[in-house]
């Protein structure tokens, strides 16, 4: 068995004028696999850092090493798990082995792939969002372990999985104007007493006011936005965090002096109901403390926002919660 392993390979998302409706990523439940894809072909790993389409070219082939003169395109596959993290409970059913996803190479029915063609893919990054009902809201679930997730390509005896092309359903569908929009701000860098895996940025400590802004194009004013927030605070009295958005607290978390038994004190569900009043939204971020020795630590800031269903940059991905029956026409 040969395994290549890149550090980090020269990708780039699809640039093109590009509406991609996204293949879900399903995993079947199956017994435990004899013996790993793995075990045998040369396998090249490649890192991700965020979810959306990518692109593999003629060059960026031979970069990594494969004999592009002596393969045929059409036994390309490339294998993905999906992105995000592992369950932490271990009898939630998921793949012992690596999954094969669809994929589109460009030129391949010639059995040659030429220096024009190139190969197209949907992969999730190690941030995946998810939907809860309770909270009429999508938040983010992050991978604490790894900055990157992967794929696996091989080129092998047989042809590989391909995206299909859908036959168009019959009848007069649910027409579908808008979506949520999700925003996120978050930074790994302090890890509060160098323990657990969640880890904070920006410490209110000398400044304690400061101000994140979040662009949503094409916003709709009149339906409700959506935050979640995650903060930490340290202090030997009484200390409070304030979300605002235009002048107007959305949450206030008052946290009690720590104790012997608590370096820090958390509070991951931080809530807020607004209508913006504009594409560019500023939430405010104040820490008030009576004593200088206290300090406060930003986890997170999530934003769910609804936005007119038009098309923002090269590609796009879009969601709404709204549109999630299987059986019908949208």
């Amino acid at each position: 068995m040969q395994i290549i392993f890149l550090s980090m390979m020269k990708y780039r998302r699809y640039r093109k004028y590009f509406l991609c409706f996204i293949l879900a990523i399903a995993f079947a439940v199956t017994a435990s696999a004899g013996n790993s894809v793995l075990s045998s072909g040369t396998w090249y790993k490649m890192s991700l850092t965020i979810t959306g389409m990518y692109k593999i070219t003629y060059s960026e082939l031979v970069d990594m090493g494969v004999d592009v003169a002596h393969i045929d395109p059409r036994n390309i596959r490339i294998f993905h798990n999906g992105g995000g993290v592992l369950p932490k409970v271990n009898n939630v059913p998921c793949p012992d082995d690596l999954v094969e996803i669809p994929i589109y190479v460009y030129g391949e029915s010639d059995g040659v792939f030429n220096q024009n063609d190139y190969i197209l893919f949907y992969a999730r990054g190690p941030v995946v969002w998810k939907y809860y009902i309770a909270r009429q809201m999508y938040s983010h679930v992050k991978n604490p372990y790894s900055d990157y997730s992967y794929v696996f390509m091989t080129v092998g005896n047989e042809p590989g999985k391909r995206i299909e092309t859908a036959t168009a359903p019959q009848g007069v569908g649910t027409v579908i104007s808008e979506y949520v929009a999700t925003r996120l701000k978050e930074e790994d860098l302090i890890n509060i007493n160098n323990m657990g895996c969640t880890w904070f940025f920006d410490p209110f400590d000398v400044t304690t006011q400061r101000d994140y802004t979040f662009n949503f194009p094409n916003v709709i004013t009149t339906k409700t936005m959506r935050m979640k927030a995650s903060m930490a605070s340290r202090n030997s009295s009484t200390a409070t965090f304030t979300y605002s958005y235009n002048g107007t607290a959305l949450y206030t978390r008052t946290f009690a002096a720590y104790t012997d038994h608590y370096y820090a004190r958390t509070d991951t569900m931080a809530f807020g109901n607004f209508f913006p009043t504009g594409n560019s939204v500023t939430i405010n971020l104040k820490y008030i403390k009576p004593v200088a020795s206290s300090v406060g630590w930003l986890d997170y800031i999530e934003l769910n926002g609804w936005c007119s269903l038009m098309m923002n940059g090269d590609v796009m991905s879009f969601r709404n919660p709204d549109a999630s029956d299987s059986t019908a026409i949208y």
